[in-house]
């Protein structure tokens, strides 16, 4: 277990926050909180309120904004006018890593054979970790971290101006 408090407070799981020993389910929270950003281009608790707002919606919201219902066009929904935004696929892969109770979430091992990851398979997994990190690997981990950087960067609602672009373009 750990104890430290690092890390960006937008990401945190809520037993973070609460200044509670974690482990790898705290980075299982994580993961899922990065999904619904990268697919939907906005960070997943709203920010504009401050600290405190964010601390609140980690610690008392059910579930993150932009998970909420939606219309047709995406705007957010009435009760009665929500569709189905998110593939169900999706929305089960998130309920498994965004469980408010950290021993219910569920393990990387889990994840990787939860059929929305299996639908969307296009190889066989590699050996994780690796035994030896390349040179392509590396390139490869640079490009890829560069493309969401600008994709994060050009779709994100919150931050106007993200100095963590400039970082991963100065890696690639």
């Amino acid at each position: 277990l750990a104890e430290s408090f690092t890390g960006t407070l937008t990401y945190m799981s809520p037993e973070r926050v609460a200044g509670e020993a974690y482990s790898y389910t705290s980075d299982i929270w994580s993961l899922g909180l990065c999904l619904i950003a990268l697919a939907d281009g906005r960070l997943p608790f709203p920010t504009a309120d401050g600290y405190l707002a964010v601390v609140d919606a980690i610690q008392c919201q059910h579930t993150p904004l932009t998970l909420a219902p939606r219309t047709t066009e995406g705007d957010f929904a009435a009760d009665g006018d929500a569709v189905s935004f998110w593939s169900t696929e999706l929305l089960d892969f998130l309920s498994h890593c965004l469980d408010r109770d950290p021993k219910k979430r569920w393990l990387s091992e889990q994840l990787l054979e939860h059929p929305f990851l299996v639908k969307h398979r296009q190889r066989p997994l590699p050996e994780s970790p690796p035994s030896k990190v390349t040179s392509t690997m590396m390139s490869s981990l640079r490009e890829y971290a560069a493309k969401a950087a600008d994709y994060y960067c050009l779709w994100s609602h919150d931050v106007p101006d993200m100095p963590e672009k400039k970082q991963v373009q100065a890696l690639a």
